[in-house]
């Protein structure tokens, strides 16, 4: 047996446990897994697992946590919860579900995705966002703009409805567990 059918037989594997875990669809977390190492490459696909990794720590570690309530400081917190943003360097939609006032990822995260090359670096906002590509990702603040007008479309992930109560055409309108979370967002309706 190849070294590569056995990491993605461990790989799969390990990722139904993690699904099983955190009560996740185990269906949706294999397909999507299974896509990344098809269309990725072994080394590329190790970073993903890396950040998934620490993504679904920090989810674990949230699920035993209570709810942490965050005050948005504008002066600081430039887009809120709910907001159709495009990244500018890579080109995807996103929608905003949570932020960070720094990156709160691990050192060799930061330096692996080239976090620390940025002119602002990790010490600026960082927002957890839902992609249309089903993914979920952090960016940086400084990577983000709003989506203009005649772009504006939802965002087609399958935990829209997790985050989210309706689409209000140029923004989404949090749930009220996200609202709790987040109390002072604009995006209420």
């Amino acid at each position: 047996m190849s070294p590569v059918s056995d990491f993605t037989r461990q790989f799969a594997s390990e990722a139904a446990n993690i699904a099983l875990d955190l009560r996740f669809n185990v269906k949706q977390v294999v397909w999507v897994l299974s896509d990344m190492l098809l269309e990725c490459n072994m080394a590329h696909v190790l970073i993903k697992v890396q950040r998934g990794q620490h993504l679904l720590d920090r989810k674990r570690k949230a699920l035993q946590e209570p709810t942490r309530v965050k005050s948005r400081d504008p002066s600081k917190i430039q887009y809120d919860i709910g907001l159709i943003m495009k990244h500018i360097r890579y080109d995807y939609y996103c929608v905003i579900y949570g932020w960070d006032y720094s990156c709160e990822m691990t050192e060799a995260w930061i330096h692996q995705m080239g976090v620390d090359q940025l002119p602002l670096g990790p010490n600026q906002p960082f927002y957890n966002v839902l992609v249309n590509d089903g993914t979920n990702r952090y960016a940086a603040q400084e990577s983000l703009t709003i989506c203009p007008v005649s772009e504006l479309r939802p965002i087609r992930h399958w935990e829209v409805g997790k985050y989210f109560k309706s689409f209000a055409g140029d923004r989404y309108i949090p749930n009220n567990a996200l609202q709790e979370k987040y109390p002072n967002t604009t995006a209420v309706q």
